[in-house]
């Protein structure tokens, strides 16, 4: 089983405080107004990720004074589920965290797409476009001889499909999601 790795872009500007809120939590969940916050506020009043602070860190954290919610789920979903977007690959983040294995789960293409985009809504522009296209011309170690998982590996996009979409989409906003 693997998720896959697409390309959202937002081309209206009041869709971005749906989609920050979006990147600012990691999960939906009922504990917390039905989701939890990848954020949250350390002693000194710091703002990190969750998966940024160590984990004795972690376990001080007060998460009665996470990030304020500020659009419920729905809401942020009919934005986030209604933006354009391009396939990237498939990838199986779980299956690298449980096997500590990155190299058999994580195609270089899609680790790589991911970093670059990163998760701070950059703008599209012919610098990102090149570096994404740089990255499709990392190898897929993710294929597997013959008889082993079916011996294909993880299935990735085309480079001209990503590189023609992102060009129609210069000047917007752009981050990845993993379904």
């Amino acid at each position: 089983m693997s998720a896959d790795l697409h390309i959202h872009v937002v081309t209206n500007k009041s869709d971005l405080p749906f989609v920050r809120e979006y990147l600012d939590h990691d999960c939906w969940s009922s504990d917390h107004q039905n989701y939890c916050r990848s954020y949250f506020y350390l002693e000194n009043g710091a703002r990190k990720r969750a998966h940024d602070v160590s984990e004795p860190e972690f376990d001080q954290i007060d998460r009665s004074e996470t990030v304020p919610i500020l659009f419920s789920q729905k809401e942020v979903d009919a934005v986030v589920d209604n933006t354009d977007n391009v396939w990237v690959g498939e990838v199986s983040w779980l299956k690298a965290a449980l096997f500590e294995d990155r190299e058999s789960f994580v195609p270089d293409v899609v680790n790589a797409v991911s970093d670059i985009v990163g998760r701070d809504l950059p703008v599209i522009d012919e610098s990102m476009i090149a570096h994404i296209r740089a990255a499709f011309d990392l190898p897929n170690k993710t294929a597997k001889p013959d008889g082993v998982w079916g011996g294909r590996g993880y299935a990735l996009a085309t480079v001209d499909d990503v590189v023609e979409f992102l060009e129609a989409h210069i000047g917007c906003w752009v981050f990845t999601i993993s379904w």
